[in-house]
């Protein structure tokens, strides 16, 4: 298994069942792209006045569950 950090810009790789893209190679890892997601979700599913706001939106809230 090759460590994340050593991964060159380009290079798809596979993590917790998902597809990204390593676009950058940093001290601490990699910066990296999700490339394709196995998941498909509104970006916001809420009747509200904030519809088109990422702060207010519920794909932000289920992203930072899972990802952060």
């Amino acid at each position: 298994m090759k460590k994340i950090s050593t991964l060159k810009s380009g290079t798809i790789f596979n993590y917790a069942g998902e597809k990204f893209v390593a676009l950058e190679a940093m001290e601490d890892g990699v910066f990296c792209l999700l490339a394709q997601s196995n998941q498909s979700a509104p970006f916001n599913s809420s009747d509200n006045e904030n519809r088109n706001d990422y702060r207010y939106a519920t794909l932000r809230r289920d992203i930072e569950d899972v990802w952060l």
